[in-house]
């Protein structure tokens, strides 16, 4: 039998800042971006040269363009043929899955992200809403599926916000996927975008259990708490009702917030989570190295590792709706391994 294969590069790209395309996160992709749309065609860069690399490497499995380490890995559904469709890493297929990750605009500084809020400038917002028509919706010309963001969040972000109406009124058929901090995340902004019943999923970004180590890790408002709180449940019940498929909240491990791991999956679980994403800090270059090492709690040799390793035992982490990303996983197998479990 096969070994699964990542779907990535058959089925999705990432749009990055000033037009950079991607098939997944940059860090998983070692920084190989595969073209810029504001260089040349989309067409064209789906099948670059770097594009083509990166697709015969996953069909060989030697997957050498990615850093495994700390990549979550993403696998084909089953009965998908992608050799098939492809020749010498040429594929005939467009993408699914378009995601948009352009625009750092957000109303939190989460200090895994950022180190003060973001607000795109006048200028620059007016560029970026001038190309909805000419440069972002075209991309998504018989695509499935549409993603925002991780970088800036999609009700925060006025570009966002006014492309993703302009994309539900376009593509009647597009369903919607949101990674979010959660705090603009209403029951009425998702009708007043025209998205409440295209959902298919949407992740919320908490890493915390309580009120008071959030608005530290976020430097958050006590009212934006108070809003998390409440969108989440409203959207706990969309999850009951059947109108949103997946509801996956995520935890970025830093040395600010890990003693909270085990509190934060029973919040999750209480808000009928399905999934549960945990992973290590990463420093997108905004932290001087001193600062990094403070904040990977993860690495050995911090002088908490070993509170984070007594932590990551609890059976907790065992429920499959729980997820831990690689590096996290490798160190909660190896204080089992010692404790003899």
């Amino acid at each position: 039998m096969s070994a699964p294969i990542c779907r990535l590069p058959f089925e999705f790209a990432e749009v990055n800042v000033d037009g950079d395309i991607y098939f997944c996160c940059p860090l998983w992709a070692r920084g190989n971006c595969i073209g810029s749309i504001t260089k040349t065609s989309f067409d064209k860069v789906w099948n670059s040269d770097t594009a083509r690399a990166i697709r015969k490497s996953v069909l060989d499995g030697s997957y050498k363009f990615c850093d495994r380490g700390i990549c979550k890995f993403c696998p084909a559904d089953s009965g998908e043929d992608y050799a098939a469709r492809t020749m010498d890493g040429h594929y005939s297929k467009s993408p699914k899955e378009i995601k948009f990750n352009h625009c750092a605009e957000c109303n939190l500084a989460c200090g895994c992200c950022r180190k003060s809020l973001y607000f795109t400038p006048g200028d620059d917002l007016a560029r970026l809403n001038s190309e909805i028509d000419s440069v972002y919706l075209p991309l998504l010309d018989g695509v499935e599926r549409v993603c925002f963001a991780g970088f800036g969040d999609p009700f925060a972000s006025r570009h966002y916000r006014e492309l993703i109406k302009r994309a539900a009124e376009k593509y009647p058929d597009l369903k919607f996927l949101f990674h979010t901090n959660g705090v603009g995340a209403s029951r009425q902004m998702l009708k007043d975008l025209g998205v409440e019943d295209r959902l298919y999923g949407i992740q919320v970004s908490i890493h915390s259990a309580t009120r008071e180590t959030w608005q530290n890790f976020t430097r958050g408002r006590p009212e934006q708490y108070d809003a998390l709180m409440e969108n989440i449940k409203y959207l706990s019940e969309l999850k009951e009702r059947g109108l949103l498929p997946t509801l996956q909240i995520n935890f970025v491990i830093t040395n600010f917030n890990y003693r909270e791991l085990v509190p934060f999956i029973r919040l999750a679980k209480s808000f009928s989570s399905d999934r549960i994403e945990i992973w290590g800090y990463r420093n997108w270059s905004l932290q001087t190295p001193t600062e990094e090492a403070g904040l990977s709690v993860f690495r050995p040799g911090h002088h908490e590792y070993d509170k984070l390793r007594e932590i990551l035992r609890d059976p907790v982490f065992a429920k499959p709706e729980v997820h831990l990303y690689p590096e996290i996983k490798k160190i909660r197998d190896e204080a089992l391994q010692e404790a003899g479990a």
